[in-house]
């Protein structure tokens, strides 16, 4: 029926077939893994941070001690492709407000020696944290990291945004703590 020259060329064709089949499939595959392991990064650094800053109710220094959580995690994302990271309040929903200003700061890295995360924008006031025990209507803090992926193979573009934000209650204070420099306001319940 075929000849063996057929034959091969046959199996020529049928493997530059497949070879034209699984390059995109595998190099789709690997471009994916390195997507996830950013978001996964971004999702570490954020609850890091959140971690720090839900730890230091009142105090004035609890969102640049929070950014400072995230300078010193390791992570797989370079600190120059993280775009900011927000410290803000959360008002209920798990979900970072739509702007941030009141109850909201801004961090940035900033190159340098040594490089750092710094105050861009926003305010939020250490003292109008509600972290009374037993409170219902005590207040969480959410941590929002956006970093930029660059896409290796470029099929899906040159580069996209990786978000994650992480919500935490904070730390309950009671009427008798012993912080020192932070005033409870707390009364008995």
């Amino acid at each position: 029926m075929f000849g063996r020259r057929e034959r091969g060329a046959i199996a020529v064709e049928a493997g530059l077939l497949i070879a034209f089949v699984l390059a995109p499939l595998l190099l789709g595959m690997v471009e994916l893994a390195f997507f996830l392991r950013d978001h996964v990064a971004a999702t570490s650094l954020s609850r890091s941070g959140a971690r720090v800053a839900s730890q230091e109710p009142r105090r004035d220094t609890f969102a640049q001690d929070a950014a400072d959580a995230l300078e010193r995690s390791a992570s797989a994302i370079p600190r120059d492709a993280i775009d900011f990271v927000w410290i803000y309040r959360d008002g209920g929903t798990g979900s970072p407000p739509a702007t941030c200003d009141t109850n909201c700061v801004v961090y940035r890295w900033v190159d340098g020696t040594p490089g750092r995360f710094t105050y861009q924008s926003g305010s939020w006031s250490a003292s109008s944290i509600n972290a009374c025990q037993g409170d219902p209507t005590a207040h969480s803090v959410g941590v929002l990291v956006q970093a930029t992926h660059p896409w290796f193979f470029g099929f899906l573009g040159s580069d996209t945004s990786v978000r994650a934000n992480t919500v935490m209650r904070f730390e309950p204070l009671y009427p008798d703590h012993t912080i020192p420099g932070v005033e409870s306001g707390c009364k008995q319940v």
